[in-house]
């Protein structure tokens, strides 16, 4: 576990320094982590680092880090033969790609009333995205 605690600190102290896609670069160093192990328990804790950082992609809205972070997890969650990891990711990753549809509709939303405030459609629209699918 010292390893991918280790890893993700040298991934984070990139992104401080150079202009990178941090969720990327974590999914990428997690991948090869995964990768160098053969025990199940490290890669259920891969696959749980994974699933935690998707959840911080989503909540900026990088839905596409999140998507790459839990496929990581879902090879991780194999590796470590624990199915309710498994079924976790699988709906966690549901989750994130229905997310991701409702962010590019209520962008869409958010750029018509930038042009037509009065638009009720595009508020609904933005309102229940903001206040049903983020809690924000």
């Amino acid at each position: 576990m010292a390893d991918v605690v280790t890893t993700l600190k040298i991934a984070d102290d990139i992104i401080k320094f150079y202009n990178v896609d941090g969720y990327e670069l974590k999914a990428e160093s997690l991948t090869e982590c995964l990768s160098n192990t053969r025990l199940p328990s490290l890669a259920g804790h891969i696959a749980q680092q994974s699933l935690l950082l998707s959840e911080e992609a989503t909540q900026d809205d990088a839905f596409d880090g999140a998507g790459e972070l839990l496929k990581v997890a879902g090879m991780a969650a194999l590796k470590s033969k624990n199915r309710t990891l498994s079924r976790t990711v699988t709906a966690r990753h549901r989750g994130v790609l229905d997310l991701k549809k409702d962010f590019a509709a209520a962008e869409r939303a958010r750029e018509t009333l930038q042009t037509d405030p009065d638009d009720a459609a595009a508020n609904q629209k933005l309102g229940t995205y903001l206040c049903v699918s983020r809690n924000r």
